[in-house]
């Protein structure tokens, strides 16, 4: 999943969107933004055709978006914003912190994204990070998104290292010094498909030179130290 693109920060920010449908909420997180961005003139939406008429009247340079109104998803406003005004900086508010609403919002477009269970000074304080180019993230949900990536990378890193049949056999036959002409007789193959498979163990392994494969086919247990052709 990539990033929603943004440039720089906001050097000096004037107009806000905020599209929340309960009005003391609403009122919350509008005096938080002033506290923010003194001075930052800000626009109210209550649904979501009210925040499309205003995006559409409007280049607001933040815009603090709940996911779920009345009339439908704050999706539907990240995605036209990401369309219409992409340098618009697009954050999210919201009370749900599970992966289907998180990597859903980032996927159309959210640049940020608090819950409202922070208290008042923290969301200050992330959204005022916004100036310097740094995305809010409430820490949880900071915390979620890096497990989502450690997760992603460590099936890549998996899926990179797990041999075929085939490929283990290779190996096997590469680390007890057979040559590619003995491989291919032993295992009933071409030469030229021996050296395919080699070069898919090689890459798979990280590895380099036949002395390197041996190892590592040592260290998986294919071969023992001491065996001999």
């Amino acid at each position: 999943m990539n990033w929603p693109e943004y440039s720089v920060g906001i050097p000096d920010l004037k107009s806000v969107l905020i599209l929340e449908d309960i009005f003391d909420t609403r009122q919350w997180i509008k005096e938080v933004v002033l506290d923010a961005f003194p001075g930052c003139e800000i626009d109210e939406a209550a649904t979501i055709q009210q925040a499309k008429k205003a995006i559409a009247e409007k280049a607001y340079q933040l815009a603090i978006i709940d996911l779920s109104l009345p009339d439908g998803k704050g999706n539907e406003v990240l995605k036209q914003l990401n369309i219409s005004n992409p340098s618009c900086y697009r954050v999210v508010a919201t009370i749900y912190h599970d992966d289907q609403y998180l990597f859903s919002a980032l996927k159309d477009g959210a640049h940020g994204y608090l819950l409202k269970e922070q208290s008042r000074d923290e969301l200050i304080r992330l959204l005022k990070g916004i100036l310097n180019d740094e995305p809010p993230l409430s820490p949880s949900i900071a915390r979620r998104i890096l497990r989502h990536f450690s997760h992603l990378n460590t099936e890549n890193e998996t899926e990179k290292t797990t041999l075929t049949a085939r490929e283990t056999e290779v190996l096997t036959c590469i680390a007890k010094g057979f040559t590619r002409p003995e491989i291919a007789q032993v295992l009933g193959i071409k030469g030229s498909t021996v050296a395919t498979f080699t070069k898919s163990v090689y890459y798979k392994l990280g590895v380099s030179s036949r002395a390197q494969a041996a190892l590592e086919a040592n260290r998986l247990g294919l071969v023992n130290s001491d065996s001999n052709r």
